[in-house]
């Protein structure tokens, strides 16, 4: 029988005791205008025996999950909330019986844009480690009773993740929020958009990532027409010392992202912490020019 993936679990306790189980099956896109984390989530309790009691030693007969709700934490148990969890749906149709019952529900989380890029920054290419911080109440045979549940981890794999960001166009955002400054964005147009699809590879494919952000800077010096390539622009607005220094940094940025469209650095094998630092070195570089561009001659600013 194939098993079930769990991406994490935890115990339901009522009166001290374990009564059934809650894990989450699949991580997904909430269909929404803005990021909605959908966990698709699974639930059993057990079995009602005459024996089981609770205070003050009244017959426990049946009993279910009345409220649910919590956040999503971040790296631990006390960790940074993610976002607030919304009411389940399906949780109404879980009730203990005669035989141990099993079920099927789902939660939704926010995570507004400013939150994902918190996350990206934090976990640097790591799988994801989310904590379920669950409260509720249990409703027993008329009565209520507060669910108490000590949280537990999410590990949520590479692809998934990598899937959701893609679904919520998450790199597509990252740049048009970082270009959004960029006054003539006309001019640069062809870069963002290279940037763009670069971002949209990193987590699929990071060497196609690295290789796309070659086009970034042929697309730069072709809107820098006149200072082409970028080092000289660069000098040409700062001074002879700190335009030598931005040049070298653009020459190391132009060979490595040409590793991957010549025959020599096809054994090159870029990971995927190397290709989001290479992305956004890009990044860096087209806003320093696209700043510069806009402004006033600085070689005065030395």
């Amino acid at each position: 029988m194939k098993s079930i993936t769990r991406l994490g679990e935890g115990d339901l306790i009522l009166d001290n005791r374990r009564v059934g189980g809650i894990w989450v099956r699949t991580a997904e896109a909430e269909h929404a205008c803005h990021p909605r984390l959908l966990l698709n989530m699974g639930c059993e309790l057990n079995e009602v025996t005459t024996s089981a009691t609770i205070p003050p030693s009244k017959p426990l007969l049946k009993f279910r999950i009345a409220t649910l709700g919590g956040q999503l934490r971040w790296s631990n148990a006390g960790g940074p909330i993610i976002g607030d969890l919304s009411f389940p749906r399906g949780l109404e149709h879980i009730q203990a019986r005669s035989h141990m019952s099993k079920g099927e529900f789902s939660m939704c989380c926010s995570v507004p844009f400013s939150t994902l890029k918190w996350i990206e920054d934090k976990r640097c290419g790591e799988p994801l480690e989310l904590w379920m911080d669950l409260a509720g109440s249990w409703a027993i045979d008329g009565a209520v009773e507060p669910i108490f549940q000590h949280p537990w981890p999410i590990r949520v794999p590479q692809e998934t993740w990598g899937a959701f960001l893609d679904s919520v166009d998450y790199a597509d955002h990252a740049v048009k929020d970082w270009s959004r400054g960029i006054k003539n964005r006309k001019k640069f147009q062809a870069a963002i958009k290279n940037l763009t699809a670069a971002h949209g590879l990193i987590q699929a494919d990071p060497n196609a990532a690295v290789g796309r952000c070659r086009f970034v800077f042929e697309a730069l010096d072709s809107a820098l027409r006149g200072y082409a390539p970028a080092s000289e622009f660069l000098k040409a607005r700062t001074d002879a010392r700190r335009g030598e220094q931005h040049g070298k940094i653009v020459a190391a940025l132009k060979q490595l992202t040409a590793l991957r469209h010549h025959d020599y650095g096809k054994e090159s094998q870029f990971t995927l912490p190397e290709a989001r630092a290479i992305v956004h070195h890009c990044e860096a570089v087209v806003a320093l020019v696209a700043d510069l561009a806009e402004g006033s001659d600085t070689k005065s600013a030395s």
